[in-house]
């Protein structure tokens, strides 16, 4: 009898949190649930409810955000690997052991729900925070109504569109403390948060990167969250943890209230208190607060703060903190009230959009106790499921093979006899040439291998004559196309690499091509050398090397469905120029790209040095003729061609773009606001049509 009333009016309580919690909150609806995890949904804002054991968060977490952390993580990783390849990989195998056991099971728990390689979010998860953000704390005698703010400024690349992917969690992990946190999906470690014992962390980046035998610095925050009741114990965690680069960390104890700042790095540690006056301020902190932040901004930070000391409320707040205080890159901003357990937030929009920066944004209120609320008082619990794991191919470590002089790419006859002066320049003779793929990485989505064969042309410059490039080798396909991906002048493979690594996640390989001279990293000479007898031959080089390398990757089973060709700004030139000559691409895409040379190098320093201004105009235009895209546009008349090109570009004119474009026969152009070097702005979006344009979307 007993039992039964006990059910009853459980079930009753249950019911009665179900039907009556979001009238506490009006604007508040569930999305979806998973075991005792809950995703919300507040003015469009996520919020995800985790619950229960590092496993089962993670499980919960996995399930609910599924696709949200499977497309982060691509971004994530192509970002790292654009910079450096290995760099991610090292700081794993350098810091894992001094990560607790249970944000590892975490992330088990987390490859288990989504489905993704578990590798692959360990990698994600130990992304650096090469930020350089700010931390504020102002006490009661600073504040209009006599409350603590906490105050947490992200600056970070918005550019790689993480404000897209950004959620509020709230985690009660067993025999820890619950805590709040403005995240991102499929991060376990923490940059900003607050824990029901209104202890609130946040932090400031500083050097030291390489400096990673440690616990890495969101785990590190993560740690002292859950773990820290006092703000004494929350400065003990900081001190007593192996750390890893350099930070400043902000912690606020609102039970006191006070706060420390504190500045480490590996083997320094040294403690801020409010008020303070240090040898590297340009002036003590005022009464009563911290204030962490870069040299440039204290100033102008200290200033606004004591201009408005004693009257600051949310509102005022907010202003305070806007630009410059908040960076260009000024990705999320958080105002904690910790004595409430609320939570002001407001995270950055588009970055080409004007003002786009969070904080000058809304700020969206969480308050963690009306939100928690939202648990389930009943659910079930989640059966162990193993993480998905990565099959890496340790098979092919090196391969040394000869591409036949027969193999190589044979010129369209489309058209040839019209330009057969300009095509034989280009239909040099044939032989074999000996290639080495090395397997230099396995990474979460693909294979990269080192390539390099000499090139098929000679030139007097002996770094110019070997051609590097990297294969990135998906992992999802077996059959299909290869992509050979071109940098822009003087690049660093940055955006190929980007490109390359997005493209892997669909199941496509590519090969991020070094050329000569202008767009290379291996392969480079001062300019001072190039000169009007050498220019010819090292533009007949990049051109033979884009067809040797097509070549060579036809001969690879797994690109059984052709090779095709995509470059950016100099790379798109190039990669036009290589396309028409060839004649047999399927699909090109130039982005930044075109064809009329003429109109190209009066806008370009390069190219306007190589030829001497005391020549005629109409001799320079001759000679132009055979190393000019537009010269060969009728060749691509079988040639798919996507052009993405910037409205108000300073080096690629607009004249000379559509000139090329209305000959073409199969074509699509997207233009995109602002100019060439704004167009880094809209990089996902462009990103997503390059991938679209190779995976027939949309066309």
């Amino acid at each position: 009898m007993i039992k039964k009333y006990l059910l009853s009016k459980a079930l009753f309580l249950f019911v009665f949190s179900i039907l009556f919690a979001p009238s506490v909150i009006a604007k508040v609806k569930i999305v979806a649930r998973e075991g005792s995890g809950v995703l919300l949904e507040q003015d469009g804002q996520k919020i995800l409810l985790l619950k229960g054991s590092p496993y089962e968060i993670g499980y919960q977490h996995g399930k609910l955000l599924k696709n949200e952390i499977k497309k982060l993580s691509e971004i994530i990783l192509s970002i790292s690997f654009s910079v450096n390849p290995d760099w991610l990989m090292q700081a794993w195998e350098r810091s894992k052991k001094y990560i607790p056991e249970r944000y590892i099971q975490e992330i088990e728990g987390l490859s288990a729900g989504s489905e993704i390689p578990v590798e692959k979010l360990f990698l994600a998860n130990i992304f650096p925070e090469i930020a350089h953000c700010s931390g504020i704390y102002l006490g009661k005698n600073v504040t209009k109504n006599k409350e603590i703010f906490h105050v947490r400024i992200l600056d970070y690349i918005t550019e790689g569109c993480l404000q897209d992917f950004a959620v509020v969690m709230i985690i009660r992990p067993d025999k820890y403390n619950a805590f709040i946190t403005a995240g991102f999906a499929g991060f376990v470690g923490s940059v900003t948060g607050m824990n029901d014992k209104k202890i609130s962390v946040g932090e400031m980046g500083g050097g030291g990167y390489g400096s990673w035998d440690g616990m890495p610095m969101t785990f590190l925050l993560r740690k002292v969250l859950e773990e820290s009741n006092t703000l004494s114990e929350a400065v003990r965690i900081f001190q007593n943890t192996p750390r890893t680069c350099e930070y400043y960390y902000l912690i606020t104890d609102a039970k006191i209230p006070d706060a420390r700042g504190v500045y480490a790095t590996a083997d320094k540690f040294e403690i801020l208190t409010p008020g303070q006056n240090h040898y590297k301020l340009p002036a003590p902190f005022p009464e009563n607060t911290i204030l962490m932040t870069g040299p440039d901004r204290y100033p102008v930070l200290r200033e606004r703060i004591q201009k408005r000391y004693g009257l600051i409320d949310l509102n005022s707040l907010i202003e305070i903190i806007k630009r410059p205080v908040s960076m260009s890159g000024n990705l999320h901003n958080a105002i904690f009230l910790p004595e409430k357990l609320i939570m002001y937030l407001a995270v950055a929009d588009k970055p080409y959009k004007e003002n786009f920066q969070a904080c000058y944004q809304k700020y969206h209120q969480y308050d963690m106790k009306k939100l928690m609320r939202y648990y389930p008082l009943f659910s079930k619990k989640i059966a162990y499921k193993p993480p998905f794991r990565l099959k890496a191919d340790t098979e092919n470590q090196k391969i040394e093979g000869i591409l036949p002089a027969e193999k190589i790419r044979q010129f369209n006859p489309n058209n040839y006899e019209q330009l057969v002066q300009y095509l034989e320049i280009y239909n040099v003779e044939k032989k074999d040439i000996p290639y080495t793929l090395t397997l230099k990485y396995a990474a979460a989505d693909c294979d990269i291998y080192q390539l390099t064969f000499p090139s098929l042309i000679t030139t007097q410059f002996p770094q110019l004559n070997t051609v590097y490039g990297e294969y990135y080798k998906n992992r999802k396909n077996s059959d299909t196309q290869c992509i050979i991906l071109l940098d822009v002048q003087n690049g660093k493979l940055v955006i190929p690499r980007i490109m390359a690594y997005k493209l892997a996640c669909q199941g496509i390989n590519s090969l991020v091509l070094e050329l000569p001279v202008f767009a290379t990293v291996k392969r480079t000479i001062d300019k001072k050398n190039l000169n009007i007898q050498n220019i010819p031959l090292i533009i007949n080089q990049a051109v033979n090397d884009i067809r040797v390398a097509s070549s060579i990757m036809s001969t690879f089973k797994e690109n059984s469905k052709g090779i095709n060709l995509c470059g950016t700004s100099f790379g798109a030139i190039a990669g036009a120029l290589a396309a028409g000559i060839d004649g047999n691409y399927d699909k090109v895409c130039l982005v930044m790209g075109s064809g009329g040379l003429y109109d190209i190098a009066t806008n370009h320093k390069d190219f306007s040095t190589a030829f001497s201004k005391s020549l005629p105009e109409s001799l320079v235009k001759s000679l132009l003729v055979p190393f000019d895209p537009l010269t060969y546009v009728e060749r691509l008349s079988s040639t798919r061609i996507l052009m993405i090109n910037a409205e108000n570009d300073e080096i690629i004119p607009k004249s000379s773009v559509l000139n090329f474009y209305e000959k073409l026969k199969d074509k699509d152009i997207i233009w995109y606001p602002g100019t060439h070097y704004e167009l880094r702005l809209y990089i996902c979006d462009v990103i997503k049509n390059v991938e679209n344009f190779f995976l027939n979307k949309g066309q």
